[in-house]
């Protein structure tokens, strides 16, 4: 029954929209994970020893966050288009324009400081080591272990810069235990010793041998330049301005969409009295004086002027046939029927009233219902159809403080009764009672927590209170 009535009220494309982004989201997840896991497993990640590169979840979660940004924006699009009313249009709108102006600025101004030329040096020099010395004996060696690039890949080592301040040192670099440089180096002479200058290849571990080949003692001091995953300057900051222009052209779609369902939003009084009403003055109720009544038919040859004009031409008759005259039947005796009985009138009921009165609501005569719905609670104040229907009625002859009492006596007998509670939020909401009709639809909610209408009309409720945060989440849930 609920999806039926939401088919009614148009909110079931809604409801399906906004089924289908949480399935459009949980399979973009789904991919996501599985892109991440494929590509940390091509650069080697491991649990032992622990290497787990980010560089690859980064730009994944990026390209991935910018087209389930693109299907956000399509069905945010589509939620705004079949919205049922201005005011939820311009909300959703107004929302979405501001969170999408927040989202381009930090977006672009993090991809801005990516791209500045001091920001790869600054941040090396903050992963980098501090200056090491190592003292060598007479013929000692000495051994100097590093892992590259970091548990997470974000730094790796890209250079050791040795220089030798006293005697003589032999530089060995290795890369698991295989020896890629090695430098000769005497007193005050320095050499930079390429590790991984550009971009590490996969987790490894590095040594430094200093081998003292003289008889006096040596000393030297080296350092470990480090440098950052250079996507981290290229692609990210490509994919951060790709991002924020696209929330930037949501903002200019949407903007003539809040000023043209501006004028037509549900306005939030400035001065409300205690009943909460609001009047609103672009809203006529038609004058029942004005109906015309029914109007003569029209004659078929008002206006053929062939008909009018043309003379009837004489014709002259036939002779009439002759007939040939046939004997009556002999008359039938008929046998004489008996008396009817005098029909017993059975004494009216509440029931039988309530029967009549409903003939007579179909035929539109709805004072005459009124009277016989109010006679048959006379007989029998507890008859439900007789107190729903005369509810309906006083509601047809626009009689709403008398229909909204009629039907909280409805609700104080029966307080589940949908139909009722449906009846009075309405009720409240054309008198402009907001605060007695978020009441109602909090009832009815309680009932129906689902209900696409129901939350509308909350929706409606709280923006007339000036509660648009509420109002926005009661349009979205």
């Amino acid at each position: 029954m609920s999806g039926y009535y939401d088919r009614l009220q148009g909110t079931d494309r809604l409801l399906r929209i906004r089924r289908l982004r949480k399935a459009l989201f949980a399979g973009i997840v789904a991919l996501s994970v599985l892109l991440v896991v494929a590509r940390m497993g091509s650069q080697g990640a491991s649990i032992k020893p622990l290497f787990l590169p980010v560089n690859g979840i980064i730009e994944i979660a990026l390209i991935m966050g910018f087209v389930t940004a693109i299907v956000g924006l399509f069905l945010r699009n589509l939620e705004i288009r079949h919205a049922q009313r201005d005011g939820q249009r311009y909300l959703m709108a107004k929302s979405s324009m501001a969170r999408a102006i927040r989202t381009a600025g930090f977006a672009i101004g993090l991809a801005v400081v990516l791209l500045l030329a001091v920001t790869p040096s600054l941040t090396a020099s903050l992963f980098s080591d501090a200056q090491q010395v190592v003292p060598l004996a007479s013929r000692a060696r000495e051994v100097v272990t590093f892992t590259s690039p970091d548990p997470l890949g974000f730094s790796f080592v890209t250079h050791a810069a040795v220089v030798v301040t006293q005697g003589h040192a032999r530089v060995t670099l290795l890369r698991n235990n295989v020896t890629l440089a090695t430098a000769d180096l005497n007193a005050t002479q320095g050499d930079t010793l390429d590790v991984e200058p550009r971009m590490w290849e996969g987790y490894a571990s590095w040594s430094l041998v200093f081998q003292n080949e003289l008889a006096s003692d040596t000393y030297l001091t080296f350092v470990l330049e480090k440098g950052v995953v250079p996507t981290l300057f290229s692609t990210v900051p490509f994919l951060l301005f790709l991002y924020g222009g696209t929330q930037v052209a949501w903002w200019i779609v949407l903007r003539p969409i809040r000023d043209r369902t501006k004028a037509g939003s549900l306005s939030v009084a400035t001065d409300v009295d205690e009943s909460e009403r609001v009047y609103d003055d672009t809203v006529q109720s038609p004058n029942p004086d004005t109906n015309p009544g029914p109007q003569p038919a029209a004659d078929p040859d008002i206006f053929n002027i062939a008909a009018a004009s043309t003379p009837a031409v004489e014709v002259e008759a036939p002779p009439p046939p002759v007939r040939t005259r046939v004997p009556a039947p002999p008359p039938r005796v008929e046998t004489p029927k008996p008396a009817p009985r005098p029909v017993v009138r059975q004494p009216e009921t509440a029931a039988s009233l309530a029967t009549k009165a409903g003939a007579l609501v179909a035929t539109g005569t709805y004072d005459a219902a009124l009277a016989v719905y109010e006679e048959a609670l006379r007989l029998d104040p507890g008859h439900a159809f007789s107190l729903d229907g005369r509810a309906s009625c006083l509601v047809r002859l626009n009689r709403k403080g008398e229909a909204i009492e009629a039907y909280k006596r409805i609700l104080t007998k029966d307080a589940k009764n949908l139909a009722a509670l449906r009846a009075l939020v309405r009720l409240y909401s054309d008198e402009r009672r907001w605060r007695e009709c978020l009441e109602a639809v909090g009832e009815l909610l309680r009932l129906r927590p689902n209900e696409s209408s129901a939350l509308e009309m909350k929706g409606d409720a709280l923006t007339n209170l000036g509660r648009r945060p509420e109002a926005l989440a009661a349009y979205e849930a």
